[in-house]
């Protein structure tokens, strides 16, 4: 395990993050501002010019992604296996599992 300097997830929630309704659940957005600035500092990060700063920001806003992927996907499953709505892939003959949203 590596550690990382970053600016904590938690400093993103108040003006970065949106709740959105999707068949009956609450799923975490970005907001449009916090998407730009993540696919802008990705762009730099591909351009070799990230700073310090730039790179700390870019891992807290990857880390608090990964935490609301993660809790949406649990949130997904249980809402599935609660209301029994598993589609079954024709391919593969298994259930669909968790995607990000």
């Amino acid at each position: 395990m590596n550690a990382q300097l970053m600016i904590q997830p938690s400093s993103f929630i108040d003006t970065g993050i949106q709740i959105k309704t999707v068949r009956g659940l609450f799923l975490f957005k970005f907001s449009e501002d916090l998407q730009e600035r993540l696919e802008s500092l990705n762009e730099k990060q591909r351009e070799l010019q990230l700073t310090t700063d730039e790179a700390s920001e870019l891992t807290g806003i990857l880390e608090l992604d990964r935490i609301f992927t993660l809790h949406q996907c649990k949130n997904l499953l249980l809402s599935l296996r609660k209301y029994g709505d598993f589609k079954r892939d024709s391919a593969t003959g298994s259930r669909a599992g968790c995607v990000s949203v």
